[in-house]
Formats: structure tokens, sequence, C-alpha cells
């Protein structure tokens, strides 16, 4: 029965996606994108996207994307889906995270332990999903145990997006996927990260400024 929903859903959004295209250019990451921790200690990095618009005019209705991970260094915990594509409570949208693998042991983990999916579709329209989103929306959280890393050391989160598509079901394309790093330690930024960082936080006192 999931098959064969699944399949339809698939089609719906195929369909959708000859529509015309949304106009932003639309990143999804995993946040923090450097993140200090080492061997024994728990790490959670959010699914993150962002650039949907100001005021939101854009929104995430269906994400399918693949987090690769040494499990040699890490191991997976758990993960938990925000409600920026609605509530499970009220079947807004369907979950086809536990039927991406066939490996029983945990739910969206590969047979092989070193990549997780995360695959969601919602139901909502568009005008609903503005209303649990922004223009930086978490998507998901996902829980690590960091069991070897040592001093000098770090691990890469490798992000790689099968599908991210709007809430009319336009497939969105250019799509910017960063992943992140878990490392012991982290050096000064540069004067050129720090420029852009003091730009990011000004950001919003611009905006009120023009208004």
């Amino acid at each position: 029965m999931k098959k064969i929903i699944k399949a339809m859903l698939f089609s719906i959004t195929a369909l959708f996606a000859t529509a015309s295209l949304p106009a932003h250019a639309v990143f999804i990451a995993l946040s923090p994108s450097i993140q200090v921790s080492g061997t024994g200690q728990a790490v959670t990095v959010d699914l993150v996207a962002g650039e949907l618009g100001d005021p939101i005019d854009t929104t995430i209705g269906v994400f399918d994307v693949d987090i690769l991970f040494d499990n040699t260094v890490l191991s997976f915990v758990s993960f938990d889906y925000s409600d920026a594509l609605g509530s499970l409570i009220t079947n807004d949208f369907f979950d086809f995270t536990a039927d991406a693998y066939t490996d029983d042991t945990m739910s969206g983990l590969n047979a092989a332990g070193n990549k997780i999916n995360l695959n969601l579709f919602s139901f909502l329209f568009s005008d609903d999903l503005e209303l649990l989103q922004s223009t930086v929306t978490t998507l998901a959280s996902i829980t690590f145990n960091v069991i070897d890393l040592e001093m000098g050391e770090f691990t890469d989160l490798d992000l790689t997006v099968l599908l991210l598509g709007d809430g009319q079901g336009n497939d969105f394309t250019g799509v910017n996927a960063r992943g992140a790093r878990v490392t012991t330690q982290v050096s000064a930024p540069s004067s050129g990260i720090i420029f852009l960082m003091v730009m990011i936080a000004a950001a919003p006192f611009v905006r009120q400024m023009k208004r």
C-alpha cells in the first residue's frame, strides 16, 4: 500500500514540476556548518532550508535528502522532523523515510550504517506552509554520538539533495547543498568570514531602515 501511495504522490510532484519555477535560489544545509566535539560526546545538526523569500512567498513542500557520514567516527542516534511541513498528529505529511531502506535496525538508516535518508511530502497548501516556515526554516534535527575523534581530527557530513520542491509541487533547480564538519578544534575565522558574518547580522537592520 505504501509503495502505491508513494508512486502516486511522486507522479503528482512530477506533473506540477512542469509549471513555472520559483525565482528564488534556495539553499539547503546542515547547521552548524562547523561544530566542535570529541570522543564520547553527542552532536546534533539541523537540516535547514533558506532563501525562501522576504516576506515568505516560497515554501518547502517536499524534500528528499541523503546524509552520508563516516560510521567509524560517528554513530547515528536519532532524528526528529520539525513541524515545518505540518503536524504528524493531524497527518499533514507523508513520511517516506521509514520506507526508504529495507534495513530494520533504524528507520532511515541504510544497511551499511553510513547514510541517512530524510524524505517528507506535505499535503498542506502554500498558504498553510507560509505560517509554519520562515526565511530560514529548520526541517529536521539529527543526533550522533562521537565514537572516535581525537585531537586535531575532523569528520565531514555530506548532504545530497535527491528532491526539493515548493508547496505547489514545483521542483527547485540550482539548489545549493551544504554539508557540515565535526572537529576537535576550530581556527580563528579569516577577515573575509568575519566581514560576511557582520553583513548577515546587519541585514535585518538594513531592511528595517529601508522600510
